[in-house]
């Protein structure tokens, strides 16, 4: 009898699950030929194909106080491993929004530069642009809080410990101080106009090593875009502070992006974008400014996006040797279900 009551008491919560919201399913598979050159001779390049495919399960229901809960979970798979690469649930009233989750919440990580479709580095293998900074609120286990008016939305995202942490439903500390990041994003009710302004700081590890980590670390960014119907352009400036001495850890500081682009047709896009990289001692360390710049070619088939992109990235890692420039081209194909 009892077993036969726990059962119902199961199937009447799973349909009482079913009828609380109805379930999304969203996603897309994308895949990409790159080919890489290093100096013009091919050494440490090459050519290869990637793929990466994404599921997102999403749902939304009104609770009785007049709010609303919403819910997603985002597996993906990107050709050697499966993970659930993000997760959220967030509770939102006319103006503010909480939320907790993994790789969730406005950032400043996100890019407002206009782009026909990928960002450059990934088709040559740097990672200048926001890699700098040793973890991001945002892309671990946090918590955040979001004000919407009409000149854009306030977001604050706090991360207790900056440390991976798998699945499961407990953390187990770690030894990367905690995040803090406060945003704002919006067209302060300019029609066109997209700024994005904040600062993301990382406490020093708890533990008293000198590796990574040892000491604070801050990123700075303001950004700016406008549209303007067929044409849009955009410039964003990131500027990062890792704690350490200079003259140990010399390395790129402030990464300022310009780009534009122009609608051809509704089907076609042309994108062109330039990548400075400035390191902390510049000219006296020996080391000239990283510059990378990208042409884009994009096609929207209606279901299927395409675009070529060609990459080029000179004085790479702050040096003048011509034999570590970096050309890349790069075919990416994407498709959303």
């Amino acid at each position: 009898m009892k077993k036969l009551l726990a059962t119902t008491a199961l199937v009447g919560l799973v349909a009482s699950s079913a009828a609380i919201a109805e379930v999304k399913v969203s996603g897309s598979i994308e895949q990409t030929f790159n080919s890489k050159s290093v100096g013009g001779t091919g050494a440490g390049g090459g050519s290869d194909l990637g793929q990466e495919s994404n599921l997102k399960l999403s749902s939304s229901k009104d609770l009785d106080n007049g709010m609303t809960v919403s819910g997603s979970t985002n597996f993906e798979t990107d050709g050697s491993a499966t993970q659930n690469d993000s997760t959220r649930i967030a509770i939102s009233g006319d103006a503010i929004t909480f939320h907790v989750g993994v790789d969730t919440g406005q950032h400043i990580h996100s890019n407002i530069n206009p782009r026909v479709d990928d960002n450059p580095f990934d088709s040559v293998g740097l990672s200048g642009d926001d890699g700098m900074i040793r973890a991001q609120a945002h892309d671990k286990q946090n918590v955040g809080l979001t004000y919407k008016s009409d000149f854009g939305n306030i977001a604050v995202n706090y991360s207790p410990n900056g440390s991976d942490q798998g699945a499961g439903d407990g953390a187990t500390g770690g030894e990367d101080g905690s995040i803090t990041e406060v945003n704002f994003k919006g067209s302060f009710g300019v029609d066109g106009l997209t700024v994005l302004l904040g600062t993301e700081t990382i406490e020093a590890k708890n533990s008293g090593d000198t590796a990574d980590g040892s000491s604070e670390e801050t990123e700075d960014v303001i950004g700016v875009s406008y549209n303007m119907g067929q044409f849009a352009v955009g410039a964003t400036q990131r500027s990062f502070d890792d704690g350490n001495n200079s003259t140990v850890n010399n390395d790129i500081d402030t990464v300022t992006a310009i780009s534009a682009t122009f609608a051809v047709s509704d089907a076609v896009s042309i994108g062109v974008e330039q990548i400075t990289g400035e390191f902390e001692l510049g000219g006296s360390s020996g080391k000239v400014d990283e510059e990378t710049t990208a042409i884009t070619l994009g096609y929207n088939l209606g279901g299927l996006a395409v675009s070529a992109m060609y990459t080029e990235a000179d004085n790479v890692g702050g040096s003048t040797d011509t034999a570590k420039d970096i050309e890349g081209f790069q075919i990416r194909t994407v498709y959303k279900f």
